[in-house]
């Protein structure tokens, strides 16, 4: 409807002028498409007659159907001529509500001759406004050729779609020979040497092959370059080159890496580059060292071990890298003269410090109890929930576990 109203608003200022010299135009009239004769039209009051007059009014057209029409308009002389028709076509949309969708009930395919409808193949389908399905089309009965495969669908109401077609080709294998193994593997960089006077690539024959190899670069100078990879089969048929371009870096200029030359750790608070724990080291651009952090002035708790070393610029690497949390446990022996171990464990339960401690004193009073109970059973062990560390004493009275 807000359509029809515009139509409407644009015929109410629809203007009809007529220029006459002398003369005096007295009525008007218009209609839609067919002229019913002159005089028979719709009529227009002209309220003051006269050669030159403007007109207002309003054409319904709640009586039209939806569609394409002509509005025409005349006028009339008080002598008796009439004017030529003013011709103004219009379009009225249609705006009834469309009918709800019906689901898609049943699909059926055929290939190249129509059986008839509902005589095809039919798919099987979840009812459906909008269907999206995969199926398969068997094939084996199919001559090699060129041929098409039709698609329909039916609604709920027994209405049927139109046909999609979906032309393919079926080529004629029994020509064809069995795959051949791959037996031989080549490759080479940027320019071609030669069938077989490439490097040769070992591998184990089959017919889809996957090898990893490595490439001398060693006389490859630095730039731009291409690496090509082929094979052939038993029967001696190549395979076209494979090309992997690469970029080969210059080096040369490159300065060498420097020589870590100190190293240091410290627990928790960190002293100022240059002022922790001293570890020493040979210098070398790479290293692995075991040394031992020494814990007396720790208390127990948890604690991070950090660790940085100083290269022959003096450059230091970043101290955030090289963080260890560790569990000490303040723990003492109960006899003088036995042996104890304090030890720092990884997550994965390996050794990663142990350092002998001074047995004398006595366990914490809550071990202590433990201990005493366990004098003469050697094959017990006690438990505590400390993760990371263990801490031990190896003599002949029993041994106490902390995990």
């Amino acid at each position: 409807m807000p359509y029809s109203r515009f139509i409407l608003l644009y015929i109410v200022s629809y203007l009809v002028t007529s220029l006459a010299q002398a003369q005096t135009i007295d009525h008007a009239e218009y209609f839609f498409d067919r002229d019913p004769g002159l005089g028979q039209a719709i009529p227009i009051t002209v309220s003051s007659p006269g050669g030159d007059i403007t007109l207002t009014f309003a054409a319904g057209i709640s009586a039209l159907d939806p569609g394409y029409h002509v509005l025409y308009v005349r006028s009339h002389d008080i002598s008796g001529p009439w004017s030529l028709n003013y011709a103004h076509p219009f379009y009225i949309p249609d705006n009834t509500a469309p009918p709800a969708p019906v689901d898609v009930a049943y699909l059926e395919y055929f290939i190249d001759r129509d059986p008839g409808q509902g005589q095809a193949v039919p798919v099987n389908i979840t009812p459906g406004n909008d269907i999206t399905t995969n199926f398969t089309v068997p094939l084996t009965d199919i001559p090699t050729g060129f041929h098409t495969l039709y698609l329909r669908s039916r609604d709920q109401n027994g209405q049927w779609s139109v046909l999609t077609a979906n032309p393919f080709y079926i080529p004629d294998t029994s020509s064809l020979p069995d795959p051949a193994d791959l037996a031989f593997l080549e490759y080479y960089i940027d320019q071609d040497p030669g069938l077989t006077q490439a490097e040769a690539v070992s591998i184990t024959q089959g017919q889809d092959i996957a090898a990893n190899f490595a490439v001398s670069l060693s006389d490859i100078p630095s730039g731009f370059h291409t690496l090509y990879v082929r094979s052939r089969n038993r029967y001696v048929h190549w395979t076209v080159n494979f090309a992997h371009p690469f970029y080969l870096a210059d080096t040369s200029s490159l300065p060498d890496p420097a020589k870590i030359v100190n190293m240091e750790y410290f627990i928790d608070n960190d002293p100022g580059l240059g002022n922790g724990e001293a570890v020493a080291i040979t210098p070398q651009t790479d290293i692995t060292v075991n040394f031992v952090v020494s814990l007396q002035p720790v208390e127990p708790g948890f604690h991070t071990l950090y660790i940085r070393s100083q290269d022959l610029k003096g450059k230091w690497t970043l101290t955030a890298d090289n963080q260890h949390l560790f569990v000490l446990i303040a723990v003492t022996c109960d006899r003088l003269g036995s042996e104890a171990y304090l030890e720092i464990r990884d997550p994965q339960g390996a050794v990663v410090w142990q350092q002998q401690v001074e047995a004398e004193g006595l366990w914490q009073e809550h071990h202590a109890r433990r201990c005493a109970s366990m004098r003469n059973s050697r094959s017990k062990r006690v438990s505590a929930s400390w993760k990371w560390v263990r801490v031990s004493r190896f003599s002949r009275s029993p041994t106490c576990w902390l995990t």
